[in-house]
């Protein structure tokens, strides 16, 4: 196991709550440490605004994301949307983009990585042990009413949540073993290999795909030509020209009939039918979008609890402008800047590529875990100064 250090448990206790287990939120009778992630999330992000206010600078990076969330707030004030959603959501965001910042500034990016994967490896094997023991049932029943998944549930949440924990681990653990310990080791090896064996048996179409997407580009990017590809105009041209092809074009094409072979998911009668329903309200505001809604407002209007597609739930929530403000952030974490990337970034590159296309089906655009690779991917120009000055071990 990864040796813990007093800065370690400091960025156990910050970082802790922003990763929280679907499952305390699937079963009644552990509601209650539901609700100790959520005062302790408040807790961290004080803490770490307070912190971050002895450092006192906005990078480019942390301004568009706020400009970002501040526009979407907008969105949410003015059609009278859910706050409480609003800020449980992104204040984790905010928070976790500036603790990056910040241990960035410091050069601690060291600890900070080896907390963040240490808590990552625990989950993901807990995780793992759920899905040997519950996936012949067909997953965790949950018993609370207002959950609409009933099955396919695990210690991480319903089985399209766990590549929001297994990308980042996948990413973060090659990146410090490789520029800390100047060596794959073995347990990172063997920890791979049983979390995507769980992977396997629970078989979520969206989280194999990120994986496969991911093991993919990380073989073939030595290649020069695949290499020229994992640059921010690739990432987001690709991305929105599939989203193009799956949502718009499935609406009025045969299409969805390859995607549900892909996917073996029935978009024909389902997904094309909330993506509809999305569509028709982001057409009613497409410049501010409707704002950030609870479930239970989603479920009023479309039926669904969101978009089934990360780009198509962006425009519902924020419009044009907040589909714009993501795209410069997605272009200012994808670029270096230079012809050549470091390998760190380029690992990150290729998790957030992967992160991108699962969300092509699924969404989560405010995800914590993804922004915190975002995040790391800007600050990874300066990983190879970090480990040439690291001690070893």
């Amino acid at each position: 196991m990864i040796r813990i250090s007093k800065k370690n448990l400091v960025y156990l206790f910050l970082i802790f709550p922003f990763f929280q287990p679907g499952i305390f939120s699937l079963l009644q009778s552990l509601k209650i440490i539901d609700v100790i992630y959520d005062l302790w999330r408040c807790i961290s992000i004080f803490i770490i605004i307070i912190l971050f206010c002895t450092v006192c600078k906005i990078d480019k990076l942390l301004f568009f994301v706020f400009l970002y969330f501040s526009w979407i707030l907008f969105s949410t004030l003015f059609k009278q949307g859910s706050l409480v959603s609003f800020f449980s959501q992104c204040g984790s965001i905010a928070a976790l983009c500036l603790l990056i910042s910040m241990c960035h500034r410091k050069g601690d990016m060291q600890n900070l990585l080896k907390t963040i994967i240490g808590l990552l490896e625990f989950y993901l094997i807990i995780n793992a042990i759920t899905v040997f023991i519950y996936a012949p049932q067909g997953g965790i029943v949950s018993d609370i009413e207002s959950i609409r998944m009933k099955t396919n549930n695990y210690f991480l949440g319903y089985d399209n949540q766990h590549v929001y924990y297994i990308l980042p681990y996948l990413a973060l653990s090659l990146i410090y073993d490789k520029f800390y310990c100047e060596v794959i080791k073995w347990r990172t090896i063997i920890f791979h290999i049983i979390i995507n064996v769980a992977v396997l048996i629970c078989w979520s179409a969206d989280t194999v795909v990120a994986v496969v997407v991911f093991y993919l580009l990380l073989i073939t990017n030595k290649n020069k030509y695949i290499n020229k590809l994992i640059n921010s105009y690739t990432v987001i041209a690709v991305n929105y020209i599939i989203f193009y092809f799956l949502v718009i074009l499935t609406m009025s094409s045969r299409l969805s009939a390859l995607m549900e072979y892909i996917l073996q998911k029935n978009i024909g009668s389902a997904r094309e039918w909330i993506w509809a329903n999305y569509l028709f309200y982001f057409y009613k505001s497409p410049i501010i979008g409707n704002g950030y809604l609870d479930i239970a407002s989603r479920f009023s209007l479309t039926y669904a609890s969101h978009a089934h597609n990360m780009y198509l739930d962006i425009l519902f929530v924020s419009g044009i402008v907040g589909l714009l403000l993501f795209t410069i952030i997605i272009f200012l974490t994808t670029n270096s800047g230079k012809d050549i990337l470091s390998e760190s970034q380029k690992i990150l590159i290729i998790a957030i590529i992967a992160y991108m296309v699962a969300f092509q089906a699924t969404a989560n655009p405010y995800c914590p875990t993804f922004y915190l690779l975002l995040m790391l991917s800007y600050e990874a120009g300066s990983y190879d100064k970090y480990c040439a000055n690291a001690v070893k071990g």
